[in-house]
């Protein structure tokens, strides 16, 4: 630092040289005031960080639009295929339809078809996994996904996780997963990948790996992909490597830093008596008619359900959210629970988990657009029947 002769110090650079001469070596000192050159170094790293904040801002928006418009597509179009592919079914099964029953079915067919489709652009839009089950279980998803579409064996692995990851850091690190899993799909030409989600002490790294044919250094391409990765891990203050030859296959490693959170709090147990409410459970169960509770935040759906159930079946109450549900499911005891996966608040599968504490002889069924392997999984795992 140098002083001014008001005392106030600033900024300096010194740089020393040294000649030969007649009298010996010769010592010189320039000392340069960088006081300008500082402030502008510090206006440069503020407007840097004011346009990777932007940046997030945007990658951020359009997520978010994304967002609602796979909701959008998830919760109107594809419930009201749903329900006239219902409809559908219950005019064909009836004996006046005659010949046009075949026909109906044969439409049906065809709305199943659509609906899948829609609901494939649904989740390729936004992940809604994501948001029920976290990030390793939506990467162990997406491999699922991908493997069973492209043929080629990936093998998942989490380890150490945290127990909360910023959403923009879990939204960025499915991304880069799942296009890296594109890439290879298109290029790669792999029979094999292995795809790890680990954490580390200050972080977490996400790392995916196939058996390709790779490329030469230098002769990768800076193409729409690889710098949507690079921007995405940089927005989140991460670091992004591609290491490859040519036969070697393909690495990419992402780094992420972020503060640990602490993890969810137990599972709050309902009060109660259990073996007064299995009584009262297989009491009803010994009558004709069958008491159901329907659980889901679409009133389409909840129109169609009722549409399809036979004599016998008798709906006592339903509810649009997880919470509500537990409250009637305690209220009116039902013999079954129809539930929805998505649910605003409390989704489906922590509903049911409750219920089934409580009403252990209460049957579950669960209802949903989304039929993944990994839904079917922990539905069932959650105290689902079918």
């Amino acid at each position: 630092m140098g002083r001014h002769k008001n005392g106030l110090e600033f900024p300096v650079t010194c740089r020393m040289n040294q000649f030969e001469s007649a009298r010996g070596v010769l010592h010189v000192a320039v000392v340069t005031d960088v006081t300008v050159q500082k402030r502008q170094e510090q206006q440069l790293r503020e407007a840097g960080e004011e346009i990777r904040k932007l940046g997030l801002w945007l990658l951020t928006a359009e997520e978010e639009a994304a967002r609602a418009l796979a909701r959008e597509l998830h919760d109107d179009i594809t419930q009201r295929l749903a329900l006239l592919s219902m409809e559908m079914s219950n005019r064909a099964k009836d004996p006046a339809s005659g010949a046009l029953g075949p026909v109906l079915r044969g439409y049906q067919a065809q709305l199943l078809e659509i609906s899948t489709g829609v609901r494939r652009i649904s989740h390729q839009m936004h992940p809604a996994i994501l948001e029920h089950f976290g990030l390793s279980a939506a990467i162990e998803s997406l491999c699922e996904e991908m493997s069973a579409r492209s043929g080629v064996l990936i093998r998942y692995r989490g380890a150490s996780l945290p127990d909360g990851v910023d959403r923009n850091v879990a939204l960025c690190l499915y991304r880069v997963g799942q296009e890296c899993l594109r890439n290879m799909e298109k290029h790669a030409e792999a029979e094999c990948a292995e795809v790890s989600l680990t954490g580390t002490e200050d972080g977490l790294e996400l790392a995916v790996v196939d058996s390709g044919k790779g490329f030469a250094a230098g002769s990768q391409g800076r193409g729409l992909g690889v710098y949507s990765m690079e921007e995405r891990v940089r927005l989140v203050g991460g670091t992004l490597r591609i290491d490859s030859a040519a036969g070697e296959g393909t690495r990419v490693v992402v780094r992420i830093p972020l503060q640990r959170q602490a993890g969810q709090g137990p599972v709050e147990v309902l009060a109660g008596a259990p073996e007064e409410r299995a009584e009262e459970t297989a009491a009803a169960a010994a009558e004709e008619t069958v008491r159901i509770l329907l659980a889901d935040d679409h009133a389409l759906l909840l129109k169609g359900t009722k549409s399809l159930l036979p004599r016998g079946y008798e709906v006592v109450g339903t509810a649009g959210d997880g919470q509500q549900a537990v409250a009637a499911a305690l209220r009116l005891r039902p013999d079954v629970v129809v539930c929805d996966v998505s649910m605003p608040g409390m989704n489906g599968l922590e509903a049911v988990k409750r219920i089934r504490t409580a009403l252990p002889l209460t049957k579950v069924v669960f209802l949903s657009m989304h039929n993944s392997p990994l839904f079917l999984r922990r539905a069932m795992e959650a105290g689902g029947d079918a």
